[in-house]
């Protein structure tokens, strides 16, 4: 009798002999080796939010989904696999309609250029003004001392107005020189002034930077540093070719010509004021920019935002956190 037994099972079948070889075991389908993972088609390029999360999913990997065979990417904030269709193109309406916001943009940007040169303007205008009041005053001081009574020029003198000929009767030039220089001693008005400018510059600085949000910062502080230069410079020409109606009846006024006796000197202080208050509203535009995304607008509509975000290098923030964190890093903290 061979010498392996047969061992019976509890319903008296007869199991394989005890001590006898086994033959090849088939494996089970949990302890497989996993199956290499499929290369994938592509990585989405564009901005396209996830319809559960909203979750931007540019630079996600796109694989083919097995069952329907669609192209998808999978979010990975929620986990939820995105299909990837191709919407049907818009024919000659697509030529129509990117016609139309290029021009809108177009016509954006010059209503802005208008926007801050009007603004830079009236604040160059100011700023001048304040800084030549002193010599203003003491033009004034001394055209009417010229005169033995006040009655004789009554009405100019009451509203700060110089006839013709002023010139013969004072010697400004002197005034002007023993007045002090308005950008080594600033009066308190001109330092008031000064501090209010960039209340409603820096603003302006910061719509710039959200506007050419597309460009590097340090493109954009070049191009505001550019741009007020030339709202001064055009201001100057304008200043300087367009005279006052009052001459036309031999009057003048007392700033005018203050202003004129001090020169393009009036120009450097407003200059570096603006030019820094909009620089410094344009560094900080994106910043300011991203954190009022993320608090006012849904993560399903801040996909067409995302450029705020990659322009500087940063990836776009998970859905539901007020940051600028990334999103492998949020899903690693959940997950612990």
């Amino acid at each position: 009798m061979n010498s392996a037994s047969l061992a019976h099972g509890p319903d008296g079948a007869a199991s394989a002999p005890t001590g006898a070889t086994q033959g090849p075991q088939r494996t089970r389908p949990d302890s497989a080796a996993p199956a290499a993972r499929p290369q994938p088609l592509g990585f989405v390029g564009g901005d396209r939010p996830c319809v559960s999360c909203g979750f931007n999913l540019r630079g996600q990997a796109i694989a083919r989904e097995p069952h329907y065979g669609l192209p998808m990417a999978r979010c990975p904030e929620c986990g939820r696999a995105d299909a990837l269709m191709e919407l049907p193109r818009l024919a000659r309406w697509q030529k129509r309609l990117a016609l139309w916001l290029t021009l809108a943009w177009l016509g954006t940007l010059l209503l802005g250029l208008l926007v801050t040169f009007g603004t830079i303007s009236g604040a160059t205008n100011s700023i001048r003004y304040v800084m030549a009041e002193p010599l203003k005053d003491r033009i004034l001081d001394a055209y009417k001392a010229s005169f033995p009574t006040d009655s004789q020029l009554s009405f100019a003198l009451s509203e700060n107005l110089l006839g013709a000929g002023w010139e013969n009767l004072i010697d400004a030039q002197a005034i002007a020189h023993q007045t002090p220089n308005p950008l080594l001693s600033p009066t308190t008005a001109t330092l008031i002034e000064l501090l209010l400018t960039p209340i409603y510059i820096v603003p302006l600085g910061v719509c710039w930077g959200v506007a050419l949000g597309w460009r590097p910062r340090v493109q954009v502080l070049a191009i505001m540093l550019a741009m007020t230069l030339a709202c001064i410079t055009f201001y100057h020409l304008l200043f300087e070719s367009v005279g006052s109606g009052l001459s036309r009846i031999g009057l003048q006024p007392a700033i005018n010509a203050a202003v004129a006796l001090l020169g393009p000197k009036l120009y450097i202080t407003p200059g570096l004021v603006l030019a820094a208050s909009l620089m410094l509203g344009a560094w900080f535009g994106k910043p300011v920019a991203r954190r009022l995304v993320l608090l006012l607008i849904p993560p399903a509509a801040r996909a067409p935002l995302s450029f705020l975000w990659y322009v500087d290098g940063l990836p776009m923030p998970a859905a539901g956190l007020v940051g600028s964190g990334s999103a492998g890093a949020t899903s690693a903290a959940r997950s612990s």
